[in-house]
């Protein structure tokens, strides 16, 4: 949002303090990201069948400070700093993004071989479509950034198209992980829609995450290729977005007011420690 609107209305002073928010926000996210990524791996020995998307969670924080890094580093004067940023982000987007394929390959797994989610935590189904969308947004960014960065550097010498061949690579890239996302859409919708009635609690708001990073790449798909298919499917999803998100906020303020809104599905418990009522 600072990037987008304080930089264009208020000058270059607020791409400087964006350009620190971000460097603070890069240090948050390794650390959720490797912590978190280690705790898993150590600390917890559940069955696979008790695994849930949720363990996506700690690789998007990594993979969302790619993204927001390319969107930062546009912003800036000075050139260096611009491609210091870019090839971070670019090491970010490594990290985050075939770590996200391997828990997807593990959550695979547990849904061919072991009983169908809760109804209480079916709608984390969709968790998947994020770190997709996220890295197919991601890749694009960057590799717009890199188009215009690279030639001005003197990045990778003796290469003058390198910039132009990271763009097609990461517009080839987006539309593959946008083609993945559709997969994973597709069973999430079916086997909710299949599923019996399920409760509304805070994992309703999984929806709008998954779903609107899933909206901004196939934006900037359309963007790209020009094809009147995205931009109409663009503005299909956005429209959903909007729709969920006001039907979600309400009911979650109804709720709250009743005191009922508070039960965690993944935990079994509300925010202040009762237990879930027995079946």
């Amino acid at each position: 949002m600072i990037v987008l609107v304080c930089v264009p209305a208020w000058g270059h002073g607020w791409a400087v303090f964006a350009w620190t928010l971000w460097w603070m926000d890069s240090l948050l996210a390794m650390a959720c990201c490797f912590h978190l990524t280690w705790v898993m791996m150590t600390h917890r020995r559940p069955e696979l069948a008790e695994m849930t998307a949720l363990y996506l969670i700690p690789i998007v924080a990594i993979v969302i400070a790619a993204t927001s890094g390319g969107l930062v580093a546009s912003s800036l004067t000075n050139e260096d700093h611009k491609l210091w940023t870019l090839v971070i982000s670019y090491i970010f987007w490594g990290i985050g993004t075939p770590l996200s394929w391997i828990i997807l390959t593990m959550y695979f797994m547990r849904m061919t071989m072991y009983k169908p989610l809760e109804r209480e935590v079916i709608v984390s189904l969709l968790l998947p479509i994020g770190p997709l969308g996220l890295s197919g947004f991601s890749i694009i960014v960057l590799g717009k950034l890199a188009r215009h960065v690279f030639p001005l550097t003197g990045t990778v010498p003796g290469m003058a198209q390198a910039g132009a061949m990271f763009y097609l690579v990461g517009l080839m890239l987006g539309l593959v992980l946008w083609s993945f996302a559709v997969q994973w859409f597709v069973i999430a919708v079916v086997m909710m829609a299949t599923a019996s009635s399920f409760p509304f609690n805070m994992g309703w708001w999984g929806f709008i995450f998954p779903v609107g990073i899933f909206t901004l790449l196939t934006i900037s798909i359309s963007e790209e290729f020009d094809f009147r298919f995205f931009k109409i499917l663009s503005c299909v999803l956005a429209g959903v977005c909007v729709l969920a998100w006001v039907g979600i906020a309400v009911r979650t303020i109804k709720r709250v007011i009743s005191g009922k809104m508070f039960f965690a599905p993944c935990l079994g418990t509300d925010l202040f420690g009762k237990k879930a009522p027995a079946k």
